[in-house]
């Protein structure tokens, strides 16, 4: 019994000595319990703005749903806004310069590149200008000849063109016309053997290749640049099929080279952009020209038996006329007819005095002409074609140039072929230096020449 009632008063006073203890127990855990509601009711408000941006999200359709604007939408015969073709310019003119060929097609029109008039490498050009020409070296298994020229040309065209460098530029005053225009060409040229005691021409019928000569040359040009609008009016065509087949991706629609040709242009209009643009070429386009020449020449000879050595002096002089044409780009034909009054040294010969010296025992003998000179007028007809081959860049020499000769003496029927071939290229990439073959039929004698050359750039003029 007394054990119970210790117990009892043990769990009384227990209790007395927690009952506050437990109170701020409670307390506590309410305010936990607010603090707590506080941050899920916040946390509920979140939840809430994600759920609507999810939902946001989800309703956008998917991206092979939704249809791709092009940047240039053509129309129902499957054409090209001009408006469209205007931005499509703007924004890609930058990125390649080639794009701005199309340019013709803006409200302000543009301008067209043409190069006068299809000479290989601007030769010329289109400024009013002179030059010194390289000078020129010819070497043969004979001998050879040095050659230096001076040139000037201008240049004329209306209003709507102009002349920059080496092309002609037209406004939109040009776009519906063909532009015609005018290359005034003028040459002064010297020559000399590099040694008058051997052969000194090189496969030619030109009388006056055998001594010094000079020769005053003008040439008129003649060229058509083409209305722009026919030019360049398959570009639009060729960007609708680029557009059509690569939908959003206008990338693939700048650059205007071969393989956009190749894959969005038929193979005329191909052909036709290419002439005009890539090619930079004036197609038939032609020249005329009319040269005049003088050559001075000494001739040496013995005048008698006596084997005394002596020396005439010729002028001699041409005059002569030609055409040339440009067919295609790297390409010409020219023809040329010259009257020439030259001289001829006489036949070679060893002869010996018939009357020896008393109380020598041997006869003086002397090789040489023993006559003076003798007329010898022609008249050469000389067809030639110049072109540019362009060859792989693999290759040992990446371009290579041919301008075979053909001369023909309608007064002796003479005849001569010559043959250079342009195989190294200076820093600038014009052809300067190479190999050439002749052959002649000169009285009756045959002879075949090999030799080298270097000098000026080869271009498709051969005035």
């Amino acid at each position: 019994m007394y054990r119970i009632l210790m117990l009892a008063a043990l769990a009384f006073g227990l209790s007395q000595f927690g009952q506050p203890a437990l109170a701020q127990t409670a307390s506590e855990n309410s305010a936990r319990i607010e603090e707590l509601e506080a941050q899920i009711n916040a946390l509920r408000a979140q939840n809430e703005k994600l759920a609507e941006l999810v939902q946001s999200l989800t309703d956008i359709p998917a991206a092979s749903e939704a249809p791709i604007e092009p940047v240039i939408v053509l129309t129902e015969d499957r054409k090209i806004e001009p408006s469209a073709l205007t931005a499509f310019l703007d924004k890609h003119a930058d990125k390649d310069s080639s794009i701005s060929a199309i340019a013709t097609f803006k409200d302000t029109a543009a301008t067209q590149k043409e190069p006068i008039p299809a000479f290989v490498d601007g030769s010329f050009g289109t400024a009013r200008r002179s030059k010194l020409s390289e000078v020129g070296i010819s070497a043969s298994n004979d001998n050879g000849r040095v050659a230096i020229g001076l040139s000037s040309s201008s240049f004329n065209a209306p209003d709507c063109a102009l002349a920059d460098g080496d092309t002609v530029r037209v406004d939109d005053r040009c776009l519906d016309q063909t532009t015609r225009y005018q290359q005034y060409v003028t040459t002064a040229s010297l020559s000399v053997p590099t040694n008058k005691n051997g052969d000194t021409d090189f496969a030619t019928l030109d009388g006056l290749a055998t001594g010094t000569k000079a020769e005053l040359r003008y040439t008129t040009y003649f060229g058509t640049v083409p209305r722009v609008r026919d030019i360049y009016s398959n570009v639009p065509r060729a960007l609708a099929k680029c557009i059509e087949a690569n939908p959003g991706k206008e990338e693939a629609c700048v650059t205007l080279d071969g393989q956009f040709l190749k894959d969005y242009m038929e193979s005329d209009e191909r052909t036709k952009f290419a002439k005009y643009v890539f090619d930079n070429t004036v197609a038939n386009s032609y020249g005329v020209t009319f040269s005049g020449s003088i050559g001075y020449d000494k001739y040496p000879y013995f005048p008698d038996t006596q084997f005394k050595k002596e020396e005439t002096e010729r002028v001699s002089g041409s005059i002569g006329a030609g055409l040339i044409y440009f067919p295609d780009h790297g390409t010409s034909f020219s023809f040329e007819g010259q009257y020439q009054h030259t001289f001829k040294a006489a036949d070679a010969a060893t002869r010996c005095r018939t009357d020896p010296d008393p109380g020598n025992d041997f006869l003086t003998c002397a090789t040489g002409a023993f006559e003076k000179p003798s007329k010898a007028n022609k008249f050469i007809l000389a067809p030639q074609y110049r072109k540019v081959i362009k060859a792989d860049k693999s290759d040992l020499f990446p371009r290579v140039a041919v301008a075979p000769r053909f001369e023909y003496d309608l007064l002796s029927n003479d005849f001569a072929f010559d043959v250079p071939i342009y195989l190294v290229a200076d820093k600038d990439d014009g052809m300067v230096a190479g190999i050439r073959l002749g052959f002649e039929d000169k009285n009756d004698e045959e002879d075949v020449k090999f030799g080298v050359f270097y000098g000026k750039a080869f271009d498709l003029t051969p005035f």
